[in-house]
Order: structure tokens, then C-alpha cells, then sequence
């Protein structure tokens, strides 16, 4: 009887350190996603700053019209890649909270 209380007692706390250990992952998965979201806003925000610098520069017949263009098609991709890892973000949380 002794015997299969301590069985049972080993079997509850590798059972509680499992469920430690996945809600810890759920943690570190949403918290990455998050910071790869904040990451990818940064990065859009730097990107649409960009563009007025060869913009400027045109002005001054220092980058012609393509370089401008590449500027705010780089700027739009940024965007994209931002609202791409929101929605990643979102996913995960819906996912975790069912």
C-alpha cells in the first residue's frame, strides 16, 4: 500500500512539473511572437521615415526617382511584415486562450 502511494506521488508531480513546463512554452511561444511584433512595427516605422531621405534628395539631383520608388516599396513591404506578425500575435493569442 506504502508502495503505491509513493507511485502515485511521484506520478502527481511529474504530471504538475509537465503542466509547468507547457504553460512556460505557451509563455516564451507568445511572448516572442510579441517581440516580433513590436520588432516588425520598429522596423515599419523606420521604413516610412525613410522614404523623405531620397525624397529630399531628389530635390537636390542626389538620387534619381528609382531609389525613391525602392525607398517606399522597401517602407510598404515593412508595413506588411509588421501587420503580418500582428496577426501572428493575435493567432496565438486566440490559440492559448481556448
Amino acid at each position: 500500500m506504502n508502495k503505491d502511494l509513493k507511485l502515485a506521488a511521484g506520478e502527481a508531480e511529474e504530471q504538475r512539473m509537465r503542466v509547468e513546463t507547457a504553460i512556460k512554452m505557451v509563455f516564451y511561444r507568445f511572448l516572442a511572437a510579441q517581440e516580433m511584433a513590436d520588432s516588425r512595427a520598429d522596423l515599419a516605422r523606420i521604413a516610412d521615415d525613410n522614404p523623405a531621405l531620397p525624397a529630399t534628395a531628389a530635390q537636390y539631383r542626389q538620387a534619381d526617382d528609382s531609389e525613391v520608388l525602392a525607398a517606399e516599396v522597401e517602407a510598404h513591404r515593412m508595413r506588411l511584415f509588421a501587420r503580418m506578425k500582428e496577426n501572428t500575435l493575435r493567432e496565438e493569442c486566440v490559440r492559448y486562450q481556448r
